[in-house]
């Protein structure tokens, strides 16, 4: 059983040996590490270097330009040989059995792992399950539709993502939609309660940018793949649950950037979201 976990890296020197360093500590030995380097001008590039130079599991490409994270996974996905695929954000951290609780949980046979994130430090213990219950059907996507967002969240079998990738255009938002849109290839998922990854905040976050016209981008999306899935929630009777879940993510998402939107005139905002 072998991971391919993809590490986008921009100008992340400053907590980027932190991340490597915890990816390198793993309890579970089978995996490679695609560091994709979106031109970075800072010491990233020389910092991956010296750990692909230590260590064979690490591989380094870097982009000829600064394309984005969304380009940068995308690379990695395409350079992948891993039977099994997870995301790291280069300023983030895992804990050692991280890998082990995911391995744990694909021995079930299933497509889709989910495990839970931590905010702060230290990460939680990894307590092996007695019994580790698949999810299938309605199951699948009352665990994943909208829930668990991030994509360093979920691991994929690779062949679940043989059509799947991040959209470029979309600056924000971008995790949501390529999880929704790998959800449609998952028959079979496993939602641990192992919070084996440390999301660092991050100051400068696109998330903390956003516009009114990413919401738009990001409803017009969800339309899209509404009725891109709309056959597979019909069947498994989860289509009320789609969406009555889209329906409180994006209220949730235009109240959040109504209150904290600062740099914009709200009254103008809510009239465009409106359209």
């Amino acid at each position: 059983m072998i991971f391919s976990l993809i590490v986008p890296v921009f100008n992340a020197s400053r907590y980027l040996k932190e991340c490597l360093d915890s990816i390198r500590g793993q309890t579970f030995e089978g995996w490679e590490c695609l560091c994709v380097d979106d031109a970075s001008t800072d010491a990233s590039v020389d910092i991956l270097k010296k750990y692909a130079r230590d260590d064979s599991r690490f591989r380094v490409v870097t982009l000829p330009r600064n394309a984005g994270v969304s380009a940068a996974r995308n690379y990695g996905l395409d350079c992948a040989h891993g039977e099994y695929i997870g995301f790291v954000d280069a300023d983030d951290v895992v804990s050692p059995h991280w890998l082990e609780a995911a391995s744990d949980a694909f021995a079930q046979g299933v497509d889709m792992v989910k495990l839970s994130i931590s905010r702060e430090s230290p990460l939680s213990s990894y307590m092996r399950p007695r019994k580790i219950d698949p999810l299938a059907g309605y199951d699948v996507f009352d665990c994943s539709i909208l829930r668990g967002g991030l994509t360093v969240q979920n691991f994929y079998r690779r062949t679940v993502l043989r059509d799947v990738r991040f959209k470029t255009g979309m600056k924000v938002y971008e995790d949501a939609i390529f999880n929704l849109e790998a959800l449609l290839n998952v028959k079979t998922a496993v939602s641990l309660d192992f919070a084996g990854y440390w999301y660092r905040e991050s100051a400068t976050s696109a998330w903390k940018r956003r516009t009114a016209e990413d919401i738009v981008q990001l409803i017009r999306a969800l339309e899209v793949w509404y009725k891109k899935a709309e056959a597979s929630l019909r069947q498994t009777k989860a289509e009320e649950l789609a969406k009555s879940r889209m329906a409180t993510y994006v209220t949730s998402i235009v109240q959040d950037f109504i209150t904290h939107s600062q740099s914009v005139d709200v009254g103008r905002s809510a009239l465009f979201l409106a359209k």
